[in-house]
């Protein structure tokens, strides 16, 4: 029998990569996180900061999880493979949620970009960039 997810697209691998993210993110798992990367894995949040490897990955989302970030979403928009690798990229969008206190969360939403790759018998993945949309400049009318 072949290994779990051997014989799957790489668009079902990716789908499941980011479910699966969003699935532990709501559950404040950073370790189910920082296993859906590769051991050397990067992420780049919307604040660009550069983190590196599995350990600093988890760290980073406890540090979200601790301050109550939540409602984590990020449907995947497009996935590609990168031929003939065994690798794809994939597009798509984020959203969650962080408390404030007496006042309704900040919702934050953006884009994601990232590269998964097949690290022995799953995919993982190798980068994950975030952005957020810069915010709107004030209209002439509202700086009056």
């Amino acid at each position: 029998m072949a290994p779990a997810g051997a014989q799957e697209s790489p668009e079902a691998n990716v789908k499941k990569i980011a479910t699966d993210f969003s699935a532990a993110y709501n559950k404040h798992d950073a370790d189910a996180i920082a296993a859906l990367f590769v051991e050397d894995g990067v992420f780049v949040p919307a604040n660009g900061q550069v983190i590196r490897g599995r350990s600093e990955i988890k760290k980073y989302h406890q540090v979200a999880f601790d301050r109550g970030a939540t409602d984590h979403s990020a449907p995947v928009l497009e996935v590609q493979q990168i031929k003939p690798a065994d690798a794809a990229y994939a597009l798509g969008t984020f959203g969650f949620a962080l408390p404030r206190k007496d006042a309704d969360p900040i919702k934050v939403a953006g884009s994601w970009t990232a590269v998964d790759v097949k690290d022995g018998d799953r995919w993982r993945i190798r980068i994950l960039f975030a952005s957020v949309p810069p915010p709107q400049p004030p209209t002439a009318a509202a700086s009056k």
